[in-house]
């Protein structure tokens, strides 16, 4: 376990003042977002990221000493309705007219990177809007995608804030032990999946996941079908007759996302299947839920996507499935995997799951991901506008994507 320990490697950074942006912190004027309550579990990290910055020992108060600038705009706020000005091009504008007050007296730029942060996919226009102001020396940081000028931002699992990540001696399982540190042998479910489904091309996996035949001992694995228009196709699903029937079949209401949460902490593994986008805090939540994690992928760049490769070793601890084995047959894949995997080895991944989680989590005990968010956001690549084709541009969109996995919670 390599991670940087907390302090190591230090990225002086400058935040501007946030009375510099009265759009998203409010003035004599009545502008401003509120701040107060935390939105979206899967999309309103950056809820979490300016207390942190504000208060985080490697901040710095003079701006000729900084190697990163942030411009604390809270672009998911706007964009969710949760600010007094509505979002639309009038919003836009001052925003715009914001930062660029602000970079011409901050006498650093461009020659300091500028880091804006915007999570929530109705961010997006805002993200075009500010290319041209903030190239070159913009980075943006958003979910599940890493790239030019681009990096993401972690997540906060709230899921597991309300369970056991929070203070690792809440909720106690065995006398002593917390519940996501449970060992393998004391968990229920072997794999758990829990997520929507529909007929679109990116959601093929979980379609032939559950049309498959064959035996997942212990599994638990339920999916939910939102889409009225999708419920009337015939995808050849089963419904579950129970609450005790859990292997491969739709449900008829949502699984909550605490439930979802304590189904992870009792299953030795979650299975990480693409929807929308290659990822989903699926993977940060099976990991709060101390699990091993399964990916199906063609290659291995699949897992390019995931954040913060420098300080979190995924190719060490997430168990790949080749696509066309997977497609081939899931439940024979699955039981593979737990066959080729050993106790020891098991019991070795979930602590790694355990013991990295803090590098991705806001909202977990003793997080890192502020630190891993600053020494990325000096180190990812980035190019001239001219060449990059813009500052913002967000990582490729999966095939006929909708938007939908990306606004769904836990079980999405």
């Amino acid at each position: 376990m390599n991670n940087a320990k907390q302090g190591e490697n230090p990225v002086r950074f400058y935040l501007y003042p946030f009375d510099a942006f009265p759009t998203s912190w409010g003035n004599h004027s009545g502008n401003g977002c509120d701040h107060k309550r935390v939105g979206d579990v899967k999309h309103d990290h950056a809820d979490w990221v300016w207390n942190a910055l504000y208060f985080h020992p490697w901040r710095t108060h003079e701006p000729k000493l900084a190697e990163l600038a942030v411009l604390p705009i809270s672009f998911d706020l706007m964009a969710n309705g949760r600010c007094v000005r509505r979002f639309g091009p009038e919003t836009t504008a001052l925003i715009v007219a914001e930062i660029s007050a602000a970079l011409n007296r901050s006498g650093i730029f461009p020659k300091v990177r500028h880091l804006v942060i915007a999570n929530d996919f109705k961010s997006k226009p805002f993200m075009k809007a500010i290319d041209p102001v903030l190239a070159p020396a913009g980075v943006w940081a958003g979910m599940e995608g890493r790239g030019e000028c681009r990096t993401s931002l972690g997540y906060s699992t709230v899921n597991s804030v309300y369970l056991s990540m929070r203070d690792p001696n809440h909720f106690k399982g065995l006398p002593g032990m917390s519940i996501f540190s449970r060992p393998p042998a004391q968990r229920r479910y072997s794999i758990t999946f829990v997520g929507q489904l529909d007929s679109r091309k990116a959601y093929q996996d979980r379609v032939a996941l559950f049309q498959s035949n064959g035996s997942i001992p212990a599994a638990h694995m339920t999916t939910v079908i939102m889409n009225p228009l999708e419920r009337k196709k015939d995808l050849h699903l089963r419904y579950c007759t129970s609450t005790e029937d859990v292997d491969r079949c739709v449900l008829r209401k949502r699984t909550s996302r605490v439930e979802t949460q304590r189904l992870m902490e009792q299953s030795n593994y979650t299975l990480c299947l693409r929807g929308d986008t290659l990822g989903s805090d699926r993977w940060v939540n099976g990991m709060a839920a101390g699990t091993a994690l399964i990916a199906v992928v063609d290659e291995d760049k699949d897992l390019d996507w995931l954040p913060f490769p420098d300080a979190v070793p995924w190719r060490s601890l997430v168990i790949t499935i080749q696509r066309s084995t997977f497609r081939r047959d899931p439940a024979a894949a699955l039981r593979q995997v737990m066959k080729d995997t050993s106790t020891e080895r098991l019991a070795e991944l979930q602590q790694l799951s355990r013991h990295y989680l803090a590098d991705l989590d806001w909202s977990s005990y003793k997080s890192r991901a502020v630190d891993n968010l600053l020494r990325e956001a000096i180190s990812v690549p980035c190019h001239p506008a001219d060449l990059r084709g813009g500052a913002f541009a967000p990582a490729p969109p999966a095939p006929e994507s909708t938007g939908d996995e990306i606004n769904s919670s836990t079980s999405g």
